[in-house]
């Protein structure tokens, strides 16, 4: 629950958790009990708070078998990087604003507003809190945003695959 992988999984899954999102892929290297135990603690959080989730997506995206498996049991949907899989997937490329490194903060917006120019029937953009404290990142989505309104109808995750 803190976006913090807390140990190492192996080369080719620390590389390939690397690539999407570093340290932020909380679920690369738990133990599957770890794992299950993650996610019904932040469920019963959100519980606690009147949210009952219906979906769910992982931390920089980062899936292993056994957290696919346990979504594909206990969520009506997850969000990926290309779609959003559900009893009805939605092909859907995560567009989204980059935080962790200096890098990412810099190109993510430029990349977003090329993301959202693409010929998709479904735009879908990725918002984290941290993005709302970047001028940048805040100047992208709301150009995003406008030039978007006229032309696309939003809508939740929730909706997409109801």
């Amino acid at each position: 629950m803190h976006h913090r992988r807390s140990r190492r999984a192996g080369l080719a899954r620390d590389w390939l958790a690397d690539r999407q999102g570093g340290d932020a892929a909380e679920f690369v290297g738990l133990e599957p009990q770890q794992a299950i135990a993650a996610i019904e603690d932040g469920r019963a959080l959100l519980h606690a708070a009147g949210i009952s989730p219906r979906g769910f997506v992982a931390p920089a995206y980062a899936y292993t078998c056994v957290l696919r498996r346990e979504l594909r049991r206990s969520f009506d949907w997850y969000g990926g990087l290309v779609a959003i899989h559900g009893p009805r997937p939605v092909l859907a490329l995560a567009n989204g604003l980059g935080s962790s490194t200096a890098f990412k903060r810099r190109a993510s917006p430029a990349v977003l507003r090329v993301g959202a120019r693409l010929p998709t029937k479904v735009l879908r953009v990725d918002v984290h809190p941290a993005d709302f404290e970047l001028p940048d990142h805040v100047g992208a989505l709301d150009t995003l945003l406008r030039r978007s309104s006229s032309s696309r109808q939003p809508a939740t995750y929730d909706e997409l695959t109801g």
